[in-house]
């Protein structure tokens, strides 16, 4: 017989049914039946996740931080944008979170509140300044800092 391809809900994908033989009372007999799974994405609830940046100012984004269940038949791959934030990604950074399965990619966005947890280090030297006439001395960051 011929193949008969219909649409199943998103979850499910598409599924393609090969009927082989029609039986007296009408009924179909189905010798093979494939579904293919299309990836969705499915990312976090909005405004919830936040991310604390490493040392250096940056994070590397995984993307099962924001994965809330995305699916696909075939090992789907999973990557964000960005990929990295860092210092001037403080605050509220909207990250997409992309499913691709083949040729096919899904995504969906979130929002991630990125924090700065490092406190800044001052490093200063030893200067001696000579004051004017008036006992006064004008000085800028760039003669104290190492």
């Amino acid at each position: 017989g011929s193949p008969l391809e219909f649409n199943v809900p998103r979850f499910y994908g598409r599924a393609i049914m090969i009927v082989t033989r029609e039986a007296t009372l009408g009924i179909k007999e189905i010798r093979n039946l494939a579904f293919e799974v299309i990836p969705f994405a499915v990312c976090q609830e909005r405004d919830i996740l936040e991310v604390d940046l490493e040392a250096d100012g940056t994070l590397s984004l995984d993307p099962t931080m924001f994965d809330a269940s995305g699916i696909s038949n075939c090992g789907s791959s999973m990557t964000t944008s960005p990929s990295q934030v860092g210092c001037l990604n403080e605050g509220w950074t909207e990250v997409t979170l992309n499913v691709r399965d083949g040729d096919t990619i899904e995504t969906c966005s979130t929002n991630v509140k990125v924090n700065d947890v490092t406190p800044p280090i001052a490093s200063c030297r030893n200067r001696t300044i000579a004051l004017d006439q008036f006992g006064f001395a004008s000085i800028n960051a760039g003669v104290v800092d190492k």
